[in-house]
């Protein structure tokens, strides 16, 4: 990566996630991309920490890095290589810096992050720092409501960092099983209420067509920008079209 230009306020956004499978690899694609068409390929530097499920590193058309956790500790996430992460993110010349991680290293990177203060660290760097936290709906919620509040409890400190968590209902409704949604937990849960947070939903779409087709695009690790330059029906090219809109905008209510 190229070195970075002194006098340019950059940003960083961290996709995390303690619970698996919840669509946080599709959120850091379609993110990515929005970001590409609003800074440009050249000013956005994409990261992939996943040891053990590196999908966002093959959706080659993104042209994402890989960073290994792992090393020579086999089974065991290396710690130091967080290290290497922090000089990567601070030392580019990117606009924008995106960082998809793994369920498998959610609590190392949390507590690599409490140790060294990672949140203040990127701020006096001069980075604007975003963790974006998918909330899965239907069986995932309560599980991705506890991995939103420990990253808001590691984040108290921070001075500006912003909390966003990502709400899809693609698995099904965003509540418990007292019809709690995250903005109601937010007024009774401790751990939610330290920080502000900024609720940004997925428009909710058709699975009968938008869903089978985006499918496939995952199925193929292909990005909206790559099927569309495809052969392709019109109806199946505008809906790739209102979703590329869609995320644009979440981006908008993100940067906001």
């Amino acid at each position: 990566m190229a070195k970075k230009q002194e006098g340019k306020q950059r940003k960083v956004f961290f996709c995390v996630q303690g619970k698996g499978g919840v669509g946080k690899t599709t959120i850091a694609v379609r993110l990515s991309e929005a970001l590409i068409r609003k800074y440009g390929k050249e000013e956005v530097a994409l990261l992939d920490t996943d040891p053990v499920n590196d999908t966002f590193h093959q959706h080659l058309g993104l042209d994402v890095a890989f960073l290994d956790l792992i090393g020579d500790n086999e089974f065991k996430i290396d710690s130091l290589k967080f290290d290497e992460l922090i000089e990567l993110i601070v030392n580019n010349s990117a606009e924008a810096t995106f960082v998809d991680t793994g369920a498998s290293n959610f609590l190392a990177l949390l507590h690599y992050a409490y140790e060294i203060d990672m949140f203040e660290l990127l701020e006096d760097a001069g980075l604007e720092v975003y963790f974006i936290i998918p909330v899965a709906g239907g069986a995932n919620f309560t599980d991705c409501i506890e991995g939103l509040g420990a990253v808001c409890g590691i984040a108290q400190n921070s001075k500006s960092s912003k909390i966003v968590a990502v709400v899809n209902e693609f698995f099904g409704k965003a509540a418990d099983e007292h019809g709690r949604n995250l903005k109601n937990l937010m007024l009774l849960d401790d751990a939610l209420s330290t920080l502000p947070i900024n609720i940004v939903e997925i428009p909710i779409r058709s699975m009968d067509t938008y869903g089978k087709q985006l499918e496939e695009l995952g199925k193929k690790h292909l990005t909206i920008g790559e099927a569309l330059l495809m052969d392709g029906s019109l109806p199946v090219k505008k809906r790739l079209q209102i979703v590329s809109g869609d995320y644009d905008e979440m981006l908008g209510l993100i940067l906001q």
